[in-house]
């Protein structure tokens, strides 16, 4: 069993959406694991890698939000109709508009 000061280091490892995010969640990683066992902190350390490779090649097609999930854009909110069709977002899954799918991308995250 994992204690807490570790699940909620991973919880907040998770959470991280951009490479952006997770960097700055190692740089506050490094601080509080100051202290703990070198097998935690190895165990964080490949929990934290692997995070990052996943945010690195974007996400899978088996985890995009499906289409009858999402009748309106996940960013902008607008509706989708005949005209206005859905785009999944390769890094984050989401359904968009093509207004929010033309957004560029800094880092891994939506600008």
């Amino acid at each position: 069993p994992k204690s807490k000061e570790v699940q909620a280091l991973m919880d907040a490892v998770t959470d991280c959406t951009t490479l952006a995010a997770l960097t700055v969640c190692g740089e506050d990683m490094k601080v509080k694991t100051n202290g703990m066992e070198e097998e935690e902190v190895d165990f964080l350390r490949t929990f934290w890698v692997r995070r990052s490779q996943q945010l690195s090649k974007g996400i899978d097609r088996k985890a995009w939000t499906p289409n009858s999930d999402a009748p309106l854009c996940q960013i902008c909110s607008v509706k989708f109709t005949m005209t206005r069709r859905r785009h999944h977002c390769r890094n984050c899954g989401k359904v968009v508009c093509k207004k929010c799918c033309g957004r560029k991308f800094q880092g891994n995250g939506l600008n």
